[in-house]
């Protein structure tokens, strides 16, 4: 893509120091997690992006985080939710605008209906990764419990249920067996301990799916 140094508040040359070679890194939930940089070197564009409301670098930094997943294969993206309140207050969810971005990059369905977050975690910033382990801890639910089911939704079904702010009983009933059998990749900002992917993967992993995968726009260390 074209580049452009305010979108990114980073130069190229820059950026190119900071990009990730070991990009794999595999969890105790999920196969592995992938991201095209160091946090170090993004951070700026990431700060104001998440916390200064400027989405321009959306399609830049989704653009990178499609090209570190290579070749590989998924059946549904699924953003980390926010709680409502703070997406209230923020007006969007970042996992889920970057989420939106690769989805129409890879040709992938979006999921924002199928795991919600049960209560307002504290920031984690200045955590250990024993107090984000804590503090992630029970936060998600799927919002549906998926149950094994022979007829399996189309494509077309699985982004029309999805996409409802509030579901149907039918549409509800393709949520609840979509993640069985499915390539799951869970979409994130950032990955620093890995508490809140490793605490999603868990949770999505009642459903069943074939497999879960993470993929963020950078990592810490």
């Amino acid at each position: 893509m074209e580049w452009d140094s305010t979108v990114a508040s980073v130069c190229k040359k820059c950026l190119e120091n900071f990009r990730r070679n070991d990009i794999e890194r595999q969890g105790e939930n999920f196969d592995f997690a992938y991201a095209p940089f160091i946090y170090r070197g993004i951070a700026q564009t990431i700060m104001n992006f998440k916390h200064g409301g400027d989405t321009r670098a959306v399609g830049f930094l989704a653009t990178f985080m499609a090209e570190s997943l290579g070749d590989k294969k998924f059946d549904l993206l699924v953003p980390v939710p926010l709680f409502r309140k703070r997406q209230k207050e923020r007006g969007f969810n970042q996992a889920e605008l970057l989420a939106n971005e690769i989805g129409n990059l890879m040709g992938i369905p979006l999921a924002t209906n199928i795991i919600k977050r049960t209560r307002k975690t504290k920031p984690q910033e200045k955590m250990t990764n024993d107090e984000r382990v804590a503090n992630q801890k029970d936060a998600y639910e799927l919002i549906s419990a998926p149950f094994m089911d022979s007829s399996a939704p189309t494509l077309g079904q699985m982004q029309s249920a999805l996409s409802l702010d509030s579901p149907s009983e039918s549409s509800t009933k393709f949520i609840r067996n979509i993640l069985e059998g499915k390539n799951i990749l869970i979409v994130d900002d950032v990955i620093t301990s890995g508490a809140t992917v490793e605490e999603v993967a868990k949770i999505l992993k009642k459903g069943k799916p074939k497999s879960i995968n993470v993929v963020a726009v950078a990592t810490v260390g």
